[in-house]
């Protein structure tokens, strides 16, 4: 699967603001997880420390303190920035951080069963397989922009009248091991949470005004 491409944003706090804009995989191609295969398992919140290590090592460069980055995200943003306080990869790559109307608690935030939702994905665009490493070779073979509508289209036949009840198969998940790759979640974000194993730097949460308008007219 080729990577699709969104923006980010990640704030570094110095005098003023330096703002980067950060590409990183979504949806299919950053979350794709069919366990038993040679796929990476949330490729897409690893690519986002990669663009923070990036900036530890470079942003003094363009005038920004590598020891006062702040991460700043809203709704899915928020909940990435929530998990980065739980990840041990994460650990040191910021000191401050902002989350705005999403959490990792969010039904949406978080699915239990990837691998099912892969092979959903797998046979709806034509292969029907138990292989994993099968699958993850079909996926691979067609164009993007098929995998992706396909995605979208599972999505629909899921909950087709209702987009707040509409459950986002492709998101973080629990990892399985994947030679030579670390982790970057290793266990619920609620046990986590239980557990204190946090990455504690000052947090602000917070929610936007009438940021529930577009599910007002949902079923």
């Amino acid at each position: 699967v080729q990577p699709e491409w969104v923006v980010i944003r990640v704030a570094i706090y110095i005098e003023q603001i330096v703002s980067l804009p950060v590409s990183l995989h979504t949806l299919v191609s950053g979350f794709l997880c069919l366990n038993g295969s040679d796929v990476s398992p949330n490729a897409g919140m690893k690519d986002q420390v990669a663009a923070l290590r990036w900036v530890k090592q470079n942003i003094a460069k363009f005038g920004g303190d590598p020891n006062k980055v702040t991460i700043f995200g809203e709704s899915a943003g928020a909940a990435s920035v929530q998990y980065h306080l739980l990840s041990e990869m994460s650990k040191g790559l910021f000191q401050r951080a902002i989350s705005q109307s999403g959490s990792v608690l969010d039904y949406w935030a978080f699915t239990k069963s990837p691998s099912s939702a892969s092979f959903e994905l797998g046979e709806h665009l034509g292969l029907k397989t138990s292989n994993p490493q099968e699958m993850a070779d079909f996926l691979r073979s067609l164009p993007a922009d098929s995998v992706m509508l396909g995605a979208l289209a599972q999505l629909k036949m899921e909950n087709p009248d209702s987009v707040r009840q509409s459950s986002l198969s492709f998101v973080p998940s629990l990892e399985y091991d994947v030679p030579g790759e670390d982790k970057f979640l290793t266990d619920h974000p609620f046990n986590l949470l239980k557990e204190g194993k946090v990455n504690y730097v000052p947090h602000i949460i917070g929610v936007n005004l009438r940021e529930g308008k577009m599910f007002a007219g949902s079923k």
